[in-house]
């Protein structure tokens, strides 16, 4: 062979190489959206719980027959059922959950490789639409089975009043002992309602609302679309106060599986399509007077 002969081998053998040690990662692109989010591609027939932490799921289903069914799911005292619906050409699935659990992540095997969809990111999820394994030579292959990694749902969030700034020499003071705000008649009040998702899913259509007040703009102050874990927002009420004494309650709610996240007034009875948060709520006492007819105003004096 002739050294230029020889040479020339040598690019095609350098890209071979570069492929052959790059293939595993070149897998790992996202391919085929699921309706809430996108899977990333594996070789081989690793299960969910190879791909994720064990810290990251309660208990894990795996080589599940890729058949329309419903199971039943326990884990201790929790249970729950797994709905699973097939296409007709067996080659795409949709699932949906009750009770207890949600899926951290869902292992989708077809053809020589897995698609992983991982919903860690949203704090686990309890429905979703249009799973499938990865394409092989641009056409779908029908599935060989799924997996299911469970954790335990816990939507929650903490909802409190902010009382740092409210007292105002000469126009507002704040009393801890009681819970209680004294202003000046007609002096602005601007409240603040912290709800923070303490849960480990995410809620949806999030919003506080006040009572015992009317805030400028209405008594609804909403918050974002999603709130995902250990994420708030700040819903502010701004008012004028008048004389007379008058408790504000603000309420924290948020949406999950078609659920109300809120405060119940009988938690043992709570309302239809409603999860219980005691922490969903609070309140402060709201004490308005005239400076020319209230004696208790010359303590703030400043004259």
């Amino acid at each position: 062979m002739s050294p230029a002969a020889h040479l020339s081998r040598w690019p095609l053998l350098v890209v071979t190489m570069l492929l052959g040690l790059l293939a595993p990662m070149l897998l790992a692109v996202p391919n085929a959206d699921a309706a809430h989010v996108a899977p990333v591609v594996y070789a081989g027939n690793p299960h969910c719980d190879d791909l994720i932490p064990a810290d990251d799921y309660l208990f894990v289903l795996n080589d599940v027959p890729p058949i329309t069914q419903v199971i039943p799911l326990s884990n201790g005292d929790l249970t729950g059922t797994l709905s699973i619906t097939v296409s007709s050409d067996g080659k795409t699935f949709d699932f949906s959950l009750t009770g207890a659990f949600g899926v951290s992540a869902v292992a989708v095997k077809g053809g020589p490789n897995v698609n992983l969809y991982d919903y860690r990111g949203l704090g686990g999820e309890v429905a979703d639409t249009g799973l499938r394994s990865p394409l092989q030579n641009a056409s779908l292959p029908g599935l060989s089975h799924m997996d299911f990694c469970f954790v335990e749902l816990n939507p929650s969030t903490t909802l409190s009043l902010t009382t740092e700034g409210l007292d105002v020499p000469g126009v507002s003071s704040y009393d801890a002992s009681t819970n209680t705000l004294t202003v000046l008649e007609g002096s602005s009040v601007s409240l603040d309602a912290v709800e923070t998702n303490d849960g480990n899913v995410a809620l949806t259509d999030t919003y506080v609302l006040f009572d015992g007040v009317a805030c400028a703009g209405g008594n609804q102050k909403d918050g974002p679309a999603s709130l995902l874990p250990d994420e708030d927002f700040t819903g502010t009420c701004d008012f004028n106060a008048v004389v007379g004494e008058t408790t504000v309650t603000v309420t924290g709610h948020g949406a999950y599986g078609g659920k109300d996240v809120t405060w119940c007034a009988d938690e043992s009875d709570p309302p239809a399509d409603t999860i219980c948060d005691q922490d969903e709520r609070d309140e402060i006492t709201i004490v308005g007077i005239n400076p020319s007819t209230d004696l208790g105003l010359s303590a703030w004096d400043s004259s």
